[in-house]
């Protein structure tokens, strides 16, 4: 009986310890807007101290040893108590949550080598509209039937559902007119990602998903209409 008071109470004693040393390295940081701390590194006069190659962030000395960390893109950035502390933190990853849904982040396993995920991606619109999907189809009529699919989806269910595999669509599109090829361009925040885009022979980039979330949020969905939009705009 004495043993087990005993070992009751040393592991009362190391889920205390464990839980103080979780909330001291909690204390140890600050999730702050990005305005706040660019006013912070102006007011204490910041002075770089590294850039990540990786993911574009930078990391700054300002008071007190301590470190103000801002991503290259995103609208908050951390207070870190010293440089120890942001090596611990950030090894386990960026503790800020994205305040939206990335629908390229989300599908990064099928996003990365696009061009040899084309079928995949054709598939899952074909399933999601419940129609069968043909790049090879260029007349109006297919594209009408296309929309009415889409249209019986609620607006905002589409961006969930089919923004990348309809821009999957309307990007082979593209790419048999541009005379393009698929590839990536990495994007930058609080955890990188590689999104999509196409290229021609002259280095013309085009992106077929340009303003397709505002397309698709209307209460009528038009795919004619879209991709002669797409035609106009031309390369980005």
């Amino acid at each position: 009986m004495g043993n087990s008071i005993y070992f009751y109470e040393n592991y009362l004693d190391n889920i205390f310890l464990i839980t103080n040393l979780c909330l001291g390295m909690a204390q140890k940081h600050e999730i702050k807007s990005s305005l706040e701390l660019l006013k912070i590194l102006r007011e204490q006069n910041g002075q770089i101290l590294s850039e990540n190659e990786e993911d574009l962030s930078c990391a700054y000395t300002i008071n007190n040893n301590k470190i103000v960390w801002l991503p290259a893109s995103g609208g908050k950035g951390i207070v870190f108590e010293d440089e120890a502390t942001m090596r611990e933190v950030l090894k386990n990853g960026v503790p800020i949550e994205d305040d939206n849904y990335n629908p390229f982040k989300s599908n990064q396993e099928h996003l990365v080598n696009i061009a040899s995920e084309i079928n995949y991606w054709l598939k899952i619109l074909s399933e999601k509209l419940d129609l069968e999907i043909d790049v090879q189809k260029d007349d109006t009529a297919y594209y009408n039937a296309i929309s009415k699919k889409v249209n019986k989806i609620d607006p905002q269910q589409r961006y969930m559902d089919l923004f990348i595999p309809l821009g999957i669509f309307i990007g082979e599109k593209m790419r048999r007119s541009k005379s393009a090829h698929w590839q990536v361009e990495k994007k930058y925040g609080y955890r990188p990602y590689f999104m999509p885009i196409l290229m021609d022979g002259n280095d013309n980039r085009y992106l077929p998903w340009y303003r397709l979330d505002q397309h698709l949020s209307k209460k009528k969905f038009d795919l004619d209409t879209y991709l002669t939009y797409m035609n106009k705009l031309g390369s980005l």
